[in-house]
């Protein structure tokens, strides 16, 4: 083969492995996929929020108002009174969390329901808060006509009376062993605690009295059979 012929033949090989290397990276930068991430939604929501309160025995008052207000109440009002913010909405599944596009908080409410303001169910607890009442009795009766959501004005009266001790506590209002009911309420305020009066007579003078007059009584008992 002729010198020339031999260098042509050379430079056209050379040229041809460039070109098909350069058609093969460029092949495979072409195949190449490229993954962008997608901003997934991270629950943050604590789901032991959740859990039902514990039982206490014996309970108080507030102890069943508790038990009430988590069955009942704690959907709307949330777990700790703070009333239906957008955090707590964050315990809902997705398709709920617009409550006021799910039928159920919106004018098209049930039968014996109500319509919830676009501002949710009011909070419960803090300064400020249950401004529209002044007292336990107040309360009390608000609850029994109103609510739950559904039917509403479908609780007990002693449902009724338990959340308000629960409501209470929750503010700080409750003393400690006090029965709320409808003759001694009216004095448990709303906005200010009220310290009761405790008995200035000593425990060992009560007992003491006791046992006399169980004696005196003994006593009697014993002079008529004689």
């Amino acid at each position: 083969m002729p010198r020339h012929l031999a260098l042509t033949v050379i430079i056209a090989l050379g040229f041809g492995a460039i070109f098909l290397f350069s058609a093969s990276v460029n092949a495979s930068a072409a195949m190449q996929i490229t993954v962008t991430p997608t901003s997934q939604i991270t629950p943050t929501f604590d789901t032991a929020r959740l859990a039902q309160p514990p039982t206490v025995f014996p309970p108080q008052q507030a102890d069943n108002g508790a038990q009430t207000y988590w069955g009942m109440c704690m959907v709307c009002h949330g777990d700790h009174g703070q009333g239906l913010t957008d955090e707590w909405r964050g315990s809902y599944p997705g398709k709920y969390r617009n409550c006021w596009e799910s039928g159920c908080h919106g004018s098209d409410h049930p039968i014996n329901s109500f319509e919830i303001l676009e501002t949710g169910a009011p909070a419960l607890v803090g300064a400020g808060k249950l401004a529209r009442f002044s007292n336990a009795f107040e309360l009390y009766s608000y609850i029994q006509q109103n609510m739950p959501l559904f039917p509403a004005g479908s609780l007990t009266s002693e449902e009724a009376w338990s959340l308000t001790a629960y409501i209470l506590r929750l503010n700080d209002r409750q003393p400690d062993g006090f029965i709320l009911n409808d003759t001694n309420s009216s004095v448990i305020l709303i906005h200010r605690k009220v310290q009761l009066p405790e008995s200035k007579i000593p425990g060992s003078l009560i007992l003491a009295g006791i046992l006399i007059l169980s004696a005196i009584g003994l006593s009697l008992q014993n002079n008529q059979h004689e």
